[in-house]
């Protein structure tokens, strides 16, 4: 008989090798089960995250308009200190339906909360829920630490949900995808305070509030807060220091280019290190508003100490324009400190220019003027050729402005022109001449003059001499017998 080289059987499982594959079978389902859970959670966390994300900027836009139905109305009615709930609108089905009906308007007047619907998402409503199923709350404080009429305000805000409760690994999830003001209200106390205190914990421990504890310095009073929430902190005025002002000022709707939405609509106090910086622009006391200035119609800008600044303007237009204003006291501006000598060692002078021209169309008075003229400012150094022809070419003449017909002497510019140009400067179509230079000039032709008259003294003095030897002369030979 012939034995094949290799023998095949078939058979079916045994019960390990059964077992054994359900095992698998059994753990590969269970795994693929809780990564579609883990990727369904995800994505309901990243939603809910979003959705918050969308109403807390709403609420900083509509904290932000100061016309009837904007929020800063609602935040200058808000007392020293105390929360302010702001409601959602019951219908949003539209913009006009959200202002005319979703607030229960009556007699035609706006609602201070109106305006919010200009800022919420299409269809936001009281109703509207995450996909936790919660609903928002809205409130405002108002923080004055320390207590005091002239305090100066904060405002934040925080909005919670109130619903399901959210798990604390979802709740910690969205509270990061947030961001900075993301928090959670966990189940368990995480965050300072017990657990009975409803203790909302900000992202990676940023910040930390007791919400249900109205009354005190970032104490909110949410009444209906729980275990679960989801809840976000939003601060209004810039960085962490409590004594600063928020610029409430008014946003100017797309297309409609009204100078008055632009409108600081409280007092600006600056102190310490702080500063207002112009990197363009101009700053006007009167006339028409420019794009990148300050504009005062009535008042003044009072600097006890410190300084206007800036790098120039191209195109010849004004830093600093003062248009026919006058000071009190007559003088139009006013400079009483500074130094009483250049020479004074450490102290600024009144007024200084490091570069540039200063024009002045009328007179300028002063007890003494100053030129540069320090050889280490200057090069290509030399002596003035001919100062006394030159000089003898120019007119000296009286003359009358035209404009006023007062007298005066001096020269023409067109004709010292022809002789030292470079003394003559052209600005807007009118010379100018630098009167001071010719000091140069002049001082050499006095000095040629100067050498004339010793050379001229000599020639008379040796032909004194001489006369007076021949005379010595004659008066010899005549007493010869």
């Amino acid at each position: 008989m012939t034995k094949r080289p290799f023998q095949y059987r078939s058979r079916g499982f045994t019960l390990i090798e059964l077992a054994i594959v359900l095992g698998v079978v059994g753990v590969l389902a269970a795994g693929l089960f809780r990564l579609m859970s883990t990727g369904n959670s995800q994505s309901k966390d990243a939603s809910t995250a979003q959705q918050q994300q969308a109403l807390i900027a709403a609420v900083a836009g509509y904290l932000s308009d100061n016309s009837s139905g904007g929020g800063q109305n609602v935040m200058k009615a808000m007392g020293a200190y105390g929360t302010q709930n702001i409601p959602l609108p019951t219908s949003n089905t539209s913009l006009s339906n959200c202002q005319a009906t979703g607030y229960a308007l009556s007699g035609g007047l706006a609602s201070p909360y109106a305006n919010m619907c200009n800022f919420l998402p299409p269809g936001f409503t009281q109703s509207t829920t995450n996909s936790y199923g919660q609903t928002y709350t809205i409130q405002v404080l108002k923080d004055n630490t320390p207590p005091g009429p002239t305090a100066p305000q904060t405002y934040s805000y925080e909005i919670a949900t109130t619903g399901p409760v959210v798990p604390d690994v979802d709740g910690g999830r969205i509270s990061s995808l947030i961001g900075g003001d993301g928090g959670f209200v966990y189940t368990s106390p995480v965050c300072t305070g017990a657990a009975s205190s409803v203790t909302a914990c900000g992202t990676m421990g940023a910040w930390s509030n007791v919400i249900t504890n109205p009354g005190t310095s970032q104490g909110y009073g949410f009444a209906s807060s729980q275990f679960g929430s989801i809840v976000s902190r939003s601060f209004i005025s810039p960085g962490t220091n409590s004594s600063y002002f928020w610029l409430a000022r008014s946003l100017m709707p797309s297309g409609a280019p009204d100078l008055t939405y632009n409108t600081m609509a409280t007092d600006l106090y600056m102190s310490g290190a702080t500063n207002i910086n112009m990197s363009s622009g101009a700053l006007i006391f009167s006339g028409t508003d420019v794009s990148g200035s300050i504009q005062m119609g009535t008042g003044f800008i009072n600097l006890a100490s410190g300084y206007i600044s800036g790098p120039g303007l191209a195109g010849g237009a004004a830093q600093i324009e003062l248009g026919s204003g006058a000071y009190t006291a007559g003088t139009l501006i006013s400079l009483t400190t500074g130094c009483t000598a250049i020479s004074t060692a450490g102290c600024p002078a009144a007024l200084y220019v490091t570069t540039g021209d200063v024009f002045v169309a009328g007179e300028v008075t002063a007890t003494k003027v100053y030129s540069a003229s320090d050889e280490r400012l200057k090069m290509n150094i030399h002596p003035i050729v001919n100062p006394l022809d030159n000089i003898m070419k120019i007119d000296p003449v009286s003359f009358n402005f035209k404009n006023g017909g007062s007298a005066s002497m001096g020269i023409v510019a067109q004709q010292l022109e022809t002789v030292y140009p470079e003394l003559v400067h052209e600005t807007n179509g009118t010379k100018y001449v630098e009167y001071t230079a010719l000091i140069g000039p002049l001082i050499g032709a006095i000095q040629e003059l100067k050498h004339q008259n010793d050379d001229l003294r000599a020639k008379l003095h040796e032909q004194e001499m001489r006369e007076q030897d021949l005379e010595r002369t004659l008066k010899g030979t005549s007493a010869t017998p």
